[in-house]
């Protein structure tokens, strides 16, 4: 079928925004025109007074995700269910294999949960040990389709590699053709300085953003850099929150690191007032790093606009606040560290488009086609030219008022942080690969249909 959607302001690229007619054909764009012939096309969808943009692109999540006491209230069905609703259409979830499961396997594993997906998806393999089979496989990822892996310097004895093995993965990796993923803290100094305050009697959940501490990010950063410098490797810093990670990052590249970094909303619109109660419910905002003062958000919106931090992924982590994160109800450190945002990601920063903090284009490259380029999937996807994927997001510029609340997004948890906020940029339509996925606000897609994109 052919599809022509007319009169909208397309961002053709974040250097392109025009009014334009978007041509699609076999599920990719053919044509990106004005006043096509209108009997060319089987079916013609009216955006005018619209944005037309690529299709999100949400390079962090985590949908059934083992946590080790408890898995993620996300899996592939409803977190890209969603994603579409939010205004992605491509997700690249996080995987890590059990023990004694080889690489291959779990990759096997996870191609069968993807049937069950709504949106298009990728994985990152998550690297926790220095297990033979496992580096044995690395370099086979590529041909399995997975470009990237990623490591940590927090979670001492669940996920942290140390220095040495940090080295070796990264080394191996960048002979490899992979791009390695780190979440950097120093996690052996944070857990000191937690059980420091569990001793003080200091045991509420507002205790989690005052003992990850901003030096002890930044110190994570640069040593990581330094670490895939030496190793001849790139490195792409996930969820970046600060001031002094910032400046690390910068530093550790002028020094000759080929380095990337994200951040996301949860730092770009909360600050560390949300840990200022001991009410329970503050652990809505146990995820990490935690948001942080307002001079290191304005330090991430800065880093973003000179193009030092490139992509807004959402690190959608869900766990039930009256569920899972209980577990940590007298003991912060034991709270599941994460939250949802894999549905508010793109109407949060098309929000911010209304509100003069970004533009249009700025928007685009951050959401959608940085993550792209990044990641291997451009130009088939985060832009809308002549041969790229009909992957597209329409949003009215004067949309019906939304007010973002849990019990009516589509994420499935019992809270968002966002609870109360008037959303600007939910989309009215979603298409994947040239299928609606959401017409008008409402699904009309019967059933998964999402691909692998490796």
């Amino acid at each position: 079928m052919r599809v022509i959607i007319r009169e909208g302001l397309a961002a053709i690229g974040p250097d392109h925004v025009i009014q334009a007619d978007i041509g699609i054909h076999n599920g990719v764009i053919e044509s990106v025109s004005r006043g096509r012939d209108r009997l060319d096309y089987d079916q013609e969808v009216d955006a005018a007074e619209c944005w037309v943009l690529p299709g999100g692109i949400d390079a962090h999540v985590h949908l059934d995700w083992d946590f080790g006491d408890t898995v993620t209230t996300d899996d592939m069905n409803t977190g890209t269910l969603a994603a579409a609703f939010g205004g992605t259409t491509t997700v690249l979830n996080f995987i890590q294999p059990q023990p004694g499961e080889s690489l291959k396997s779990l990759i096997n594993r996870w191609r069968d949960k993807g049937r069950e997906a709504w949106t298009h998806y990728g994985y990152h393999v998550v690297m926790s040990a220095m297990d033979a089979g496992w580096t044995d496989e690395l370099p086979l990822l590529p041909s399995w389709g997975i470009h990237s892996i990623k490591v940590f310097t927090a979670y001492p004895g669940k996920l942290m590699l140390s220095d040495a093995d940090l080295y070796r993965v990264l080394r191996l990796a960048g002979k490899s053709r992979l791009l390695t993923m780190v979440h950097a803290e120093n996690g052996p100094v944070i857990d000191v300085i937690a059980e420091e305050s569990i001793a003080e009697g200091k045991f509420q959940p507002r205790y989690h953003g005052t003992t990850r501490p901003t030096a002890l990010e930044g110190e994570a950063v640069y040593r990581a850099g330094q670490i895939a410098r030496v190793a001849d490797a790139s490195a792409y810093f996930v969820h970046l929150s600060s001031l002094e990670a910032v400046q690390a990052l910068e530093y550790a590249r002028l020094q000759g690191g080929r380095l990337a970094a994200e951040t996301c909303p949860q730092y770009l619109f909360l600050e560390d007032e949300v840990y200022q109660s001991d009410d329970f419910d503050v652990a809505q905002y146990v995820y990490t790093p935690p948001s942080r003062p307002g001079p290191d958000v304005t330090a991430l919106w800065d880093a973003l606009r000179r193009g030092d931090i490139g992509i807004v992924s959402s690190d959608h982590c869900p766990f039930d606040l009256h569920g899972a994160k209980k577990l940590g109800e007298k003991d912060f450190r034991l709270i599941p560290n994460g939250g949802p945002g894999i549905e508010t990601r793109v109407p949060l920063m098309l929000t911010a488009v209304h509100n003069r903090r970004l533009t249009l284009g700025q928007a685009v490259a951050w959401l959608s086609t940085n993550a792209a380029k990044q990641f291997e999937l451009f130009p088939k996807k985060g832009v809308l030219l002549p041969g790229s994927d009909a992957d597209v997001v329409i949003v009215e510029q004067n949309p019906p008022r939304y007010v973002a609340q849990a019990r009516t997004l589509h994420q499935n948890v019992d809270y968002t942080p966002y609870e109360g906020w008037e959303l600007r940029g939910v989309p009215r339509d979603v298409m994947a690969g040239g299928q609606w996925l959401i017409r008008d606000y409402q699904k009309v897609l019967s059933s998964p249909q999402g691909r692998f994109v490796g």
